[in-house]
C-alpha cells in the first residue's frame, strides 16, 4: 500500500507541474539561509578551531594587565619555564605588525616570533619546522597573506618578502589561516621593534598544582596580573560566544522557515483542491485517510528533496560569490548530513500543516464526496 501511495504521489506531482515547480521553488528559498548559514558556521568552526593550541595538559595565561614581556625577556623566560620539573612544552606566542612588500603587493602583516615548541603545539608539522628553523630569515606565510603578498601566483615558496625592509625567503605554507605568518624567535627584533608576549602556554605531566607554583615564581617579577587556566576552560570560554551567535542565528533562520512553510502550504492545499474528484473516486473504492495521509507526506518528500538537489548548485555558487568577500562557506559532510535533516524535517512540516488545513479547511469532506 506505500508503494502504492508513494507512486500516487509522484503522479501528483508531474500531473500538476507548475504548482510542483513553485511548492519546490518555495521550498528552496527557504533553505537557501539556513543552508548558507550552517556553511558559514561550518567555515568559521574550522577556523576558529585552527587558533588553538593542540595536547593534553595545557594551561594558559593572559599577559594583559600590567607590563607585557619583550623579546629580550621572553626568551630567558620561556627557558627559566622549560627547564621546570614537569614542563614539557612551553609556548610565549610573540606578535607584532609590519609592512612587508614583494614585487607585487604592499601590506601590513602581523607575525609571530615562533620557537619549535610553539609551531608543535600549533600542529604545525615537523617539515614546515625544520624549513622555517634550517637557515637564517625564513618565513611561513598562511594562505591568506600569501594571497595578499602574491596575488596570482601559486606557489609564492622561494619569493622574497620584505619585513620593515628586512628580506625574508617563504620557506613553506602554513595550511590554515588559524595563526599569523611565522619567523624564527631567534632572529631577534625587527628594525628595532620588539615583539610583545600576550599568551603563555604551558604543557605538563603529572600533578599540576606543584609545576603552576614553580611557573609563578618565575613570572611574579616580571608581571603581576596573570592566572594560570586550564586550556579547555579558555577554549569553551572563546567558543561560547560564537555558539551564542549561532543559536540566535538559527533561531531567525527557523522562523522564516516557518513563514515559508505556511506560504508553501496554501500552494499544496490548491493542488488537492483541484484534485477533488480524483479523491472522491478514490474514496469510493475503498481508500482511506491512512492513503490520504501517506500521498500527502510522499509529495512534500519529493518536493523537498528535489528542492535539495537545487540547493546543492546554487550553494555552490553562492560559495564562489561570497569568498569574494571574504565569507567563506564550508561545504562539508557534516553541512550536507545537516542539509538533508532539515529537508526531512520539513518534508515532515509541510506535510503535517497541509494535512491540518485539509481538516481544518472541510476540504477533508469535499476530497470524500
Amino acid at each position: 500500500m506505500w508503494q502504492y501511495d508513494l507512486e500516487q504521489a509522484w503522479r501528483s506531482v508531474v500531473r500538476r507541474p507548475l504548482l510542483s515547480l513553485l511548492i519546490t521553488m518555495s521550498l528552496l528559498a527557504g533553505l537557501v539561509l539556513p543552508a548558507v548559514n550552517f556553511g558559514l558556521f561550518s567555515s568559521t568552526y574550522d577556523q576558529l578551531m585552527k587558533r588553538f593550541f593542540i595536547g593534553d595538559s595545557l594551561y594558559q595565561t593572559n599577559l594583559q594587565i600590567g607590563p607585557s614581556l619583550y623579546y629580550d625577556q621572553a626568551e630567558p623566560t620561556r627557558k627559566k619555564l622549560a627547564a621546570l620539573s614537569g614542563v614539557t612544552a612551553v609556548a610565549i606566542e610573540s606578535n607584532a605588525i609590519f609592512t612587508a612588500d614583494t614585487d607585487k603587493a604592499i601590506s601590513g602583516v602581523p607575525v609571530t616570533w615562533a620557537t619549535e615548541d610553539l609551531l608543535a603545539l600549533r600542529g604545525v608539522d615537523r617539515e614546515l619546522q625544520e624549513r622555517l628553523f634550517r637557515q637564517p630569515n625564513q618565513l611561513l606565510l598562511t594562505p591568506k597573506y600569501a594571497n595578499i603578498l602574491f596575488p596570482f601566483e601559486s606557489d609564492p615558496v622561494g619569493q622574497q618578502v620584505y619585513l620593515a625592509g628586512e628580506a625574508f625567503t617563504v620557506a613553506g605554507l602554513i595550511p590554515h589561516d588559524g595563526m599569523f605568518p611565522v619567523i624564527d624567535a631567534a632572529h631577534g627584533p625587527l628594525s628595532g621593534r620588539f615583539p610583545v608576549a600576550m599568551e603563555i602556554i604551558l604543557q605538563v605531566e603529572g600533578e599540576p598544582k606543584p609545576v603552576l607554583a614553580a611557573a609563578e615564581g618565575v613570572l611574579r617579577g616580571l608581571n603581576s596580573g596573570f592566572i594560570w587556566r586550564t586550556y579547555e576552560d579558555v577554549v569553551g570560554e572563546q567558543m561560547s560566544g560564537h555558539y551564542s551567535s549561532l543559536l540566535i542565528s538559527l533561531v531567525l533562520c527557523a522562523l522564516l522557515l516557518l513563514f515559508t512553510l505556511l506560504n508553501t502550504v496554501s500552494f499544496l492545499i490548491y493542488k488537492y483542491e483541484k484534485e477533488q474528484q480524483k479523491w472522491a473516486i478514490a474514496y469510493t473504492f475503498g481508500a482511506t485517510h491512512q492513503n490520504l495521509q501517506r500521498q500527502v507526506y510522499g509529495e512534500t518528500l519529493i518536493c523537498s528533496l528535489a528542492a535539495l538537489g537545487l540547493l546543492v548548485p546554487v550553494l555552490w555558487l553562492l560559495q564562489q560569490l561570497l569568498s569574494r568577500f571574504g565569507l567563506a562557506i564550508r561545504l562539508s559532510p557534516a553541512v550536507f548530513g545537516g542539509l538533508i535533516l532539515m529537508v526531512l524535517l520539513t518534508a515532515g512540516a509541510l506535510g503535517w500543516l497541509a494535512l491540518r488545513r485539509i481538516k481544518r479547511n472541510d476540504l477533508l469532506q469535499a476530497l470524500r464526496g
